[in-house]
């Protein structure tokens, strides 16, 4: 039997506990609950520090295992943390607005209204987005805009009414004038994309091309000359997306990120992925009606193959003459951060546009050399 100093605490304790009880009997229940209580805790102690080195390795799986999870997935939280300048788009341009106001009426551009006959396309086309069952074509169209093929007008159904009018002219100036002679913060050469959103303050009217479709009021002239003259040479030219209100782009853009999703990918994933085919919500030229999708009778799919048509050769030779250039451009993905769309074109003046298709620039391009000046 160990002896004085040799035992352990436990035993020290439980004898001090026996001979307590000898002197009081009627502390002896009392004192086997603190015996027991003693032993309870020394090999519950015991049995965890024999067990350390095993539960330091699972606890060093499960961290392991956590951190590689980490990186699989992430929510939206997790990846606002991960990467603030991607996510900080999506989350804060809904809550851009602009003070917009229509050429014949007064309506301000705030939460999403499907009153007018493009909303009520636009409501349509999230709908059958949402359900999911669309042919590939059919979400490419909505995609852009949620104008369907019902909704288009032909060149001689917007061109009614039309009454030409003198258009701009290519100002004749030195060439190493040409550049100076322009201001970069000029409504129609302002840059928007991803790194550039359309400024808060930024105000706009909007003037009816026929029923729902709308543009900024200062471009409308020129894209009815241009259809005409694309008329007069026998291309019939289809507008099938013009300006679109913020709320609409931000439906359009989440849709697109929740079918990406759906398909695997994270959120950074799918985001990054939609935003090369549907600009990012307050990144749009559609937002302030300086842009147009537009296509033709016998060719109406958003794919690279409009380049190849008449009409799409044509816009690509004549749009400078009335203000227009190809705004993503092939070969220029890296640039623009969009992919090729020979159908998208944006208003800048004939000048501007003159010296940026003549050049083979893009805005950003251009906006550069601007700026270096």
């Amino acid at each position: 039997m160990k002896q004085g100093s040799d035992k352990k605490l436990h035993e020290r304790m439980i004898d001090r506990l026996i001979k307590t009880s000898r002197k009081h009997p009627w502390m002896r229940i009392p004192v086997l609950c603190c015996a027991f209580v003693i032993l309870a805790v020394y090999h519950f102690g015991l049995t965890i520090a024999k067990a350390t080195p095993r539960i330091a390795t699972v606890a060093a799986m499960g961290l392991v295992l956590l951190l590689c999870s980490s990186f699989s997935y992430q929510t939206p939280e997790a990846e606002e943390e991960a990467d603030p300048e991607i996510y900080t788009f999506a989350q804060t341009s809904v809550q851009n607005s602009y003070d917009v106001s229509y050429a014949e009426d007064s309506n301000a551009v705030g939460e999403p209204d499907f009153s007018g006959s493009d909303a009520a396309a636009d409501e349509a086309a999230i709908v059958d987005l949402r359900a999911g069952d669309m042919t590939d074509e059919e979400e490419l169209w909505n995609g852009h805009g949620g104008i369907t093929e019902e909704d288009l007008y032909s060149a001689e159904e917007l061109l009614d009414g039309y009454e030409a009018e003198t258009t701009e002219t290519v100002t004749d100036l030195p060439e190493e004038e040409i550049l100076a002679s322009f201001d970069e913060n000029e409504w129609r050469l302002m840059l928007i994309n991803k790194m550039h959103p359309i400024p808060d303050d930024y105000e706009f009217e909007l003037a009816v091309i026929r029923n729902g479709m709308k543009c900024d009021e200062r471009v409308k002239d020129s894209l009815l000359a241009m259809i005409n003259a694309a008329k007069e040479d026998g291309v019939s030219l289809v507008i099938c997306s013009p300006y679109r209100a913020a709320s609409s782009q931000t439906y359009l853009f989440e849709i697109k990120i929740e079918r990406f999703m759906d398909q695997g990918m994270s959120y950074t994933e799918a985001y990054e992925k939609a935003a090369q085919a549907v600009t990012v919500p307050g990144t749009s030229e559609h937002e302030v009606g300086l842009a147009f999708d537009i296509v033709t009778d016998n060719f109406r799919s958003l794919t690279s193959g409009f380049g190849e048509t008449e009409a799409g050769k044509w816009l690509y030779e004549h749009s400078r003459e009335y203000g227009f250039i190809l705004r993503y451009p092939q070969g220029k993905e890296d640039i623009t951060g969009i992919e090729y769309e020979p159908w998208h074109f944006r208003y800048v003046g004939v000048d501007a546009a003159t010296y940026i298709m003549d050049r083979g620039l893009t805005l950003e391009e251009f906006t550069d050399l601007l700026r270096e000046r």
